[in-house]
């Protein structure tokens, strides 16, 4: 949509539709167009620092709903700057998992949550979740290793066991 008032001969006065119309629609159709959202600055992911971005809380093995569907990792941003998330992400020791393809901003001290569901009917009840990982991914109830990465570089890293060292029960995350 443009933005009301704004040059049309520029790409940055263009935005993507957020009113929903009829059965589903993205658009206002008839109707004049909201302001587009301002675009906040952010510092990319290349100018991040390990343990600037750090996992803070992980639910492997939720009881109060399904599994495939509740559980999630909670990130935080420790680096005192807005960032822009895009292109980092979530992967096991071997570099299975997920990735943010999308721009999404994370304010200073802010906190994002990766999840195997976006929908809270299905997760337990979180909303905003930053990216649903569906079937792409998944956390091992026994052993596994949860990166947090950008490319090469790791910002944080958990590895948690069955119990032996690490806290382990059924229904309650650990952070």
């Amino acid at each position: 949509q443009l933005s009301p008032g704004a040059d049309p001969t520029l790409p940055a006065s263009w935005c993507p539709a957020e009113p929903v119309y009829g059965i589903g629609g993205w658009g206002t159709p008839g109707e004049p167009n909201p302001a587009c959202p301002t675009i906040e600055p952010a510092d990319a992911l290349s100018t991040v620092q390990p343990g600037e971005l750090v996992i803070t809380e992980i639910m492997k093995d939720p009881t109060a709903v399904d599994g495939d569907f509740g559980e999630y990792v909670e990130l935080q941003n420790r680096s005192g700057r807005t960032i822009d998330l895009q292109g980092l992400e979530l992967v096991d020791e071997v570099g299975d998992g997920v990735q943010v393809v999308d721009r999404a901003v994370l304010a200073p001290d802010g906190f994002a949550v990766f999840a195997a569901s976006a929908d809270p009917t299905l997760n337990g009840g979180i909303e905003d979740v930053l990216l649903g990982w569906g079937t792409d991914y998944g956390l091992r109830n026994s052993d596994d290793v949860v990166v947090l990465r950008f490319g090469t570089r790791v910002f944080d890293e958990v590895a948690y066991d069955n119990g032996d060292t690490f806290p382990d029960s059924s229904g309650i995350s650990f952070q």
